[in-house]
């Protein structure tokens, strides 16, 4: 995928407990900067393989996500739960750590 798009969700930042609304990127999708939300459809795109923004089987797929906490400035990995098309829910990955020590 060669550019994500914004999905803006609230989030609680896994490194200081803050709950950040701050956009995080997502790697789902055409990855043309588009913005979503939790309960958007998610568009995607066309004769593509699924690793570069293509439809998966049945629409349903956990992507990657990743967002920098406001508050403490450490970074941090989600996954963006996709169903039947749907942005459905935004997780931190805690079993994936950030960058930013």
């Amino acid at each position: 995928m060669s550019t994500h798009n914004v999905i803006v969700a609230a989030v609680k930042c896994p490194r200081c407990g803050w709950t950040t609304g701050k956009d995080i990127e997502g790697f789902v999708g055409t990855g043309e900067l588009r913005e979503y939300r939790l309960g958007d459809r998610i568009r995607w795109a066309d004769r593509k393989s699924v690793r570069h923004g293509g439809r998966p089987p049945d629409g349903t797929i956990d992507a990657e996500g990743y967002a920098v906490c406001e508050n403490c400035g450490k970074d941090f990995f989600l996954i963006l739960h996709v169903k039947n098309d749907i942005l459905s829910s935004v997780e931190p990955d805690v079993r994936k750590p950030g960058h930013i020590k």
